[in-house]
């Protein structure tokens, strides 16, 4: 880990593209201005540790609302022209038709 001391005014660069400034020091707090591209991606540490901890939830399907991976390491399977998305918005399961017909054609058989 590298510490560097800076007053207020002065700054540091990171790799060429990030230029961190101190802008004020008061009593016990320090406020720091960061020019950086977009895409880099800026987070104060107690937002980044909690991203973190929600995607590795996620990741394992640990959070609510999302079914766990496959104890068998299988995947995720879905009838035809259906998606594992389909399945998680729906909330219901795809249960194939009985006789390969669907459940609305087999209501309308008895009609004229």
């Amino acid at each position: 880990m590298l510490v560097l001391s800076r007053r207020q005014g002065e700054s540091i660069v990171i790799g060429g593209t990030v230029r961190v400034t101190v802008v004020t020091v008061s009593g016990g707090q320090v406020k720091l201005s960061i020019d950086a591209p977009k895409s880099v991606s800026i987070h104060r540490s107690e937002v980044w540790e909690a991203i973190r901890q929600e995607n590795a939830e996620a990741a394992t399907g640990a959070a609510e609302g999302l079914p766990a991976p496959a104890a068998d390491g299988g995947t995720l399977s879905v009838l035809p022209g259906k998606t594992p998305l389909d399945k998680l918005v729906s909330g219901k399961p795809d249960i194939p038709p009985e006789n390969g017909a669907d459940k609305e054609s087999s209501n309308n058989s008895s009609l004229p």
